[in-house]
């Protein structure tokens, strides 16, 4: 069973992704895990009496277009000897036939994705009967009744226009209304037959989406947060003090400016939606003036501006609207997807907004071989329309569609493409979930988060329960028992069907416990507070031989732990990765990727990489606040010292003079204008440059490499606040008096900035590699670029999450590195891929 994610288009969201249901097996309590085998039989297909069928596994299919409209659809493998049941699949007649009654029967008008449907299918019978009075005459003028063109074409236009329009507005209230949970919709029953297999059976109580709220069509304002997601017997529901803590907000009218910029906008559906909403505004016009008293007190030049134009922009914008609905569906932008329900509706609405295009475009062919085929494009355009409608009327009813495993992933692009997910090495797929190969060390724990109910490690957890393999044994730490089953409770929300973590309440300071702990463990992610007990980690894990992964970054701190613990982890052959945050660890990658396409394309070395941060937006937790208290509260000399570009280097490199002007500045081509403002510019430096010197500096990336990083600016003038603002917190920080009054107001460790929030922020950078050779004018250079779509905090948690996995499944070294205290970029080529995987974009281009 292999996870997978669909990114039809690479500059925008993920549109699907298949993952693995771990299902509970005959015996209560046990877990079945796909093995992978590739000498599994080919399924075999077993109806039983009551129209359900066998299976051997399934899979979530979560799709945005699904997402929007409440649906949850699974896709299962059937075989005779399954090992529970499942509904037959949708479309087999069964179902088909009782979705059709249901059609005729069964009116859910509470539900927001039934009214657009609603909307758009009457409106779409309007435009049938407006084609018919406005281009029957033209076929059997004998037909023709006095009025029958100037009043029931204009009426019903108008009539068909706004009934558009309405269903546009209802189609963007769906859009922003999306889900943003993990919403399975389905649970495991016992079945009562003979056979005594499991039933995998759809289940609304659990149910996050809006869509089965009866009370109202808008939704409950708030509502509890689900419990369990689906959870059953066999999937133990959690306490009820921890159930009912939290509320929810479910319906939303207007989004804020910054879920806008962050989410929305890099959204298909949303920009579909957008789309027909923009169209359908502009054609209400061309409704609006084909009244008869309208269209009488008209001229033939302002009729052409104001009722052909509108329709000819109006349907363009359909267009738009119904390509972007086809896409949504697709595992590329260009292959179709003729096994999605969704597709077709797109489809066929693409059909009648061409035909409502052409009808306009005729409109300026003035005589009567204009108006036929004015009319004849209105006709089948309107059919086309209607048949679209119906089909998402259909599809607005089953909210639990089951389809057949192509096993190929038709809908999504492949998780394990270019990697072989039964290797033994984890796979570097876009799909990260894919099943971990069998653990040969004996370890009790694959992975350990120690001090997991922080601000960051909860967010790392979370990103482990939604990305990493499903049968990924692992455990979380820190000293409180009370918050780790809080978050236990939250992972299970997120994934219900994986091995759920184990709980270790353990105090860092207790070495004797910690060292046990971390002896258990193949994979060790630190997100303790590093400057007090950072230290006690890293040496349980020496001991224990347990790779390690952490965010720290104060060039003081690693200085001191190169010192003290650099060869030990080396002799041991104890991996130790530091600053794998969103601080450093993009940087280090940008850079490691960029140098190594300046030499593969044109044999060169780098001189110099320039990096420049678009965007790390947010409030700064409280872990984030100490580190920067903590580099105040050194001395003026130390901090001097650890200014030196090659301060964390094995190995000294080539001084050369500022790059700015006088007043901080420097413009680069390909990144603009650039301001010596970025807060961690002195600690990336000396992380890529500690990274240049453990790969033989001269060697690799080159004798005069050198590393600077800057913040974009719009202006000269901007750049020079922005320095300004730098300097003055840097000042603020070295005070004693002003820090002690600072920690009055700021988060304390632990404690952050708004989760949802954070989630809608966004961080960017890009980067300009310049090669080492004699004109500078003329030297080849490459463009690099890192988005994640999502907060630094949420970054980070992506980065240790992966930077883990990489360790646990590849462990492939940079320099043939077996240990010591590294960098993020000896992950290399296999973390790039990773982060990719879960929605980031990292690319490097010659210019």
């Amino acid at each position: 069973m292999k996870e997978s994610t669909g990114i039809p288009v690479s500059f925008l969201n993920p549109t699907a992704r298949k993952r693995p249901i771990a299902h509970p097996s005959s015996r209560p309590g046990a877990l079945a895990v796909d093995d992978g085998s590739a000498n599994a039989q080919a399924p075999r297909a077993k109806t039983e009496a009551d129209g359900s069928q066998r299976v051997d596994g399934a899979h979530h299919l979560w799709r945005s277009r699904d997402n929007r409209k409440g649906r949850h659809a699974i896709a299962v493998s059937p075989s005779a000897e399954g090992q529970f049941l499942a509904p037959p699949p949708s479309n087999t007649p069964r179902p088909i036939l009782h979705t059709l009654w249901r059609m005729l029967t069964y009116y859910p008008v509470w539900d927001v994705s039934y009214m657009v449907a609603q909307w758009f299918t009457w409106g779409s019978v309007v435009w049938v009967l407006n084609s018919f009075f406005v281009w029957l005459p033209s076929v059997r003028p004998s037909s023709e009744f006095p009025g029958e063109s100037a009043n029931g074409g204009g009426i019903t236009a108008l009539i068909g226009a706004t009934i558009f329009e309405i269903g546009s507005v209802f189609l963007m209230i769906e859009a922003v209304n999306e889900n943003r949970t993990q919403c399975f919709g389905w649970a495991f029953e016992e079945a009562l037959e003979e056979n005594g297999l499991l039933s995998l059976l759809p289940n609304n109580n659990e149910c996050t989406h809006h869509h089965p709220n009866k009370k109202n069509l808008v939704g409950n304002r708030k509502a509890p947060t689900p419990t369990t997601a689906g959870a059953t017997s066999h999937n133990h529901a959690a306490p009820k003090k921890f159930a009912e803590a939290k509320l929810r907000e479910t319906w939303i009218w207007f989004p804020s400016l910054q879920e806008l910029r962050h989410h929305y906008l890099r959204e298909i559906g949303f920009l579909a939606c957008l789309s027909q909403f923009l169209a359908a505004t502009v054609f209400w016009i061309s409704g609006f003036t084909a009244l008869p008293s309208i269209q009488n007190a008209l001229s033939p030049a302002a009729i052409d501006g104001a009722y052909w134009a509108p329709q000819v922009i109006g349907g363009t914008g359909f267009i738009i609207s119904s390509l972007l609905f086809m896409i949504e569906t697709q595992s590329r932008w260009w292959k179709p997807a003729p096994g999605v329900l969704g597709w077709w509706v797109g489809a066929w609405n693409l059909v009648g907004a061409i035909g409502f295009t052409m009808s306009g475009a005729f409109g300026y062919w003035h005589g009567s071989k204009g108006e036929y085929e004015a009319g004849l494009a209105t006709f089948w355009g309107s059919w086309a329309f209607l048949i679209g409608s119906c089909a998402q009327w259909y599809e607005s009813l089953v909210k639990h569609p089951v389809e057949k495993d192509r096993d190929a992933g038709e809908d999504v692009v492949k998780a394990d493409e270019g990697a072989g997910a039964g290797d033994g090495e984890g796979g570097t797929a876009r799909g990260p979930q894919a099943l971990m190969p069998e653990n040969m060390s004996g370890r009790e724990y694959d992975i350990v988060v120690v001090g997991a109910t922080g601000y960051t490690g909860a967010i790392t957890a979370k990103h482990i329960a939604e990305h990493l393999p499903t049968n990924l044994k692992w455990a979380i730490a820190g000293r409180s028992g009370v918050k780790l089953e809080e978050l236990a409770v939250e992972l299970k929300k997120l994934s219900i069907d994986r091995l759920q973590p184990a709980i270790e309440v353990v105090d860092v300071g207790d070495k004797s416990k910690l060292s046990a702990l971390i002896k258990r463990a193949r994979v060790c992610i630190s997100v303790v507070s590093y400057h007090h007990v950072g230290a006690e980690v890293i040496e349980a894990c020496i001991e224990s031989k347990t790779d390690y992964i952490d965010t720290a970054g104060t060039v003081l701190h690693l200085r001191n732990w190169i010192d003290k613990y650099h060869k030990a982890a080396e002799s041991a052959g104890v991996v130790l990765i530091h600053s794998c945050g969103c601080f450093s660890a993009p940087q280090d990658l940008l850079t490691w990727a960029s140098v190594r396409e300046l030499e593969s394309k044109f044999s060169v070395k780098s001189k110099e990489l320039v990096l420049s941060v678009v965007s790390i937006a947010s409030d700064p937790s409280g872990g984030t606040i100490e580190s920067m208290m903590e580099r105040g509260a050194f001395g003026a000399e130390t901090l001097q010292r650890a200014q030196q570009p090659w301060y964390l280097s094995p190995i000294t490199g080539q001084e050369r003079s500022n790059s700015t002007n006088f007043f901080g500045m420097r413009h680069v081509s390909a990144l603009g204008e650039l301001s010596a403002s970025a807060l961690n510019a002195v600690q990336n430096r000396a992380v890529i440059h500690r990274t240049w010197g453990l790969l033989g500096g001269s060697s690799d990336y080159g004798p005069n490499f050198q590393y600077n990083e800057f913040k974009k600016s719009s202006s000269m003038l901007a750049g020079v606040f922005q320095i300004l603002n730098t300097r003055v917190i840097g000042l603020l920080l070295t005070l004693t008096p002003l820090r002690a009054i600072a920690r009055m107001f700021l988060p304390v460790p632990g404690e952050g900035p708004d989760l949802e929030k954070e989630k809608t922020y966004r961080v960017e950078m890009e980067a300009v590699a310049i090669a080492d050779v004699d004109n500078d004018e003329t030297a080849p250079r490459t463009y690099s670029r890192f988005v994640y779509p999502g907060g630094p905090y949420h970054t980070t948690g992506a980065f240790l999450a992966q930077g883990a996995a990489s360790l646990l499944y590849k462990r492939k070294l940079e320099g043939d590195a077996v240990g010591g205290l590294l960098t993020p970029a000896f992950l290399g080529a296999d973390l790039i891929e990773r982060i990719r995987g879960v929605g980031a974009e990292l690319s490097t281009k010659v210019l």
